[in-house]
């Protein structure tokens, strides 16, 4: 739904999306160990459940799921089938999948928005590095630069996938699709403010209405005050960071857009910008 539309408990779904290597853990951990959420992540098939004819909630590390796996096309549609959102076992659904989604509501059964935004040259280089740690096959003999130059690298895919455009060229248009996305649908928040970010989103989902919220204040605090060093920080003035650059113009205009949107919407919302 859209954000002028006043968020309703009990009828609206939180909706996260997880952009890869943008921070998502943090905001996981949050709702799952700070807030006592109830998720539909990846995470709910573990442990045997593939083959459930019913959904229902299952602990899985201490914490609450529902037996759903919605970080795939796959687990999508079976969620659909299932009907996840009409059952209000989720309090929020997490995925990376924000163009599949959707298709998971309905009028009466409405999304409702929010990410996190990491700077995407940052972000691509983490994923070099996430995947040359797991030994990805075509990684092998290939250093930051390598990457860079390849078909491999990730070429603007945040506005790809908001505009519905993971193949062919992208350009101004697709950007301004992928703004007006943003506008409407989403409670941004930045990596880089994460005290802020939760801020807001504790605010427009109205957190704070949860039981126990208050005795989670330390919970929540260990998680807000852990600092993240890069083990690979790149330089500006970098071949690698160039190159990254060319690849992600698009989604580095996007970034300077949400950015501005983090300010506008403490306006527009009533959230802090801290």
């Amino acid at each position: 739904s859209d954000l002028n539309e006043p968020f309703i408990r009990g009828r609206d779904t939180p909706f996260f999306w997880h952009i890869p290597r943008s921070g998502g853990v943090i905001i996981k951990t949050m709702l799952s160990h700070c807030l006592n959420k109830t998720l539909a992540t990846e995470v709910g098939l573990l442990g045997g459940h593939e083959n459930d004819s019913e959904l229902k909630v299952v602990t899985v590390y201490d914490h609450k799921y529902v037996n759903v796996n919605i970080a795939t096309p796959e687990g999508i549609q079976r969620a659909k089938q299932m009907g996840l959102v009409r059952s209000h076992l989720a309090d929020t659904l997490v995925s990376p999948h924000v163009d599949l989604i959707p298709d998971l509501f309905d009028p009466a059964h409405r999304g409702r928005a929010f990410a996190l935004f990491r700077n995407p040259i940052d972000r691509a280089a983490s994923l070099y590095y996430y995947l040359k740690e797991t030994n990805y096959p075509p990684l092998e003999g290939k250093n930051l630069v390598d990457y860079a130059k390849s078909e491999l690298s990730e070429n603007n895919w945040l506005v790809r996938i908001l505009s519905d455009s993971m193949t062919g060229a992208v350009n101004e248009t697709h950007l301004e699709i992928a703004k007006e996305v943003l506008r409407r649908k989403f409670v941004v928040g930045l990596i880089e403010n994460k005290r802020g970010s939760f801020a807001r989103f504790d605010h427009y989902f109205k957190w704070k209405e949860t039981p126990g919220y208050d005795a989670q204040f330390g919970c929540r605090k260990r998680v807000m005050d852990e600092t993240y060093v890069p083990k690979h920080p790149l330089s500006k003035d970098s071949e690698a960071y160039g190159l990254l650059y060319e690849q992600n113009l698009y989604d580095m205009k996007l970034y300077d857009y949400v950015r501005e949107l983090f300010k506008q919407q403490s306006n527009l919302y009533g959230l802090q910008v801290f």
